[in-house]
């Protein structure tokens, strides 16, 4: 009997299933970063999780999804220990279209890979027609 081999990629969801894992309210301090923090190692941690070489988050933006990128972070990113011990990575963290704000300090030294800032377009404002200037039937 053969065994199929693993899938290249998994999607997940950084907070799993709100409509199961219900946080509680923002304003009870550390009981929601807890929660936070429980529900994210849930979700991103699994048997054979060490196989995996990248963690892609996309598009985060809400306070919870900015203590998830924290975790995650803390656990598999480069970071500096209070004594100043630097850790090396366990995984490439890549963030596409993070909106984050403020900036979580553990992004501060993060390296700009690629990056495209957005367009503004306005439309075109039809300006009034004056003598001197042919109208659009004119031309």
């Amino acid at each position: 009997s053969s065994s199929s081999p693993p899938p290249l990629y998994e999607f997940r969801s950084l907070l799993g299933d709100l409509s199961k894992n219900k946080l509680p309210p923002q304003t009870s301090g550390g009981d929601w970063i807890n929660a936070i923090v429980k529900v994210v190692d849930e979700n991103t941690v699994h048997s054979g999780s060490n196989e995996d070489d990248v963690i892609i988050i996309l598009s985060p933006y809400t306070p919870e999804e900015t203590v998830a990128v924290r975790r995650i972070i803390s656990r598999y990113g480069t970071t500096t220990t209070s004594d100043g011990v630097v850790k090396n990575a366990d995984k490439v963290i890549v963030l596409v279209n993070c909106k984050l704000n403020p900036l979580p300090r553990e992004l501060i030294q993060a390296e700009l890979v690629y990056g495209i800032l957005p367009l503004m377009v306005q439309a075109k404002q039809q300006s009034q027609t004056t003598p001197s200037s042919p109208s659009p039937q004119e031309e």
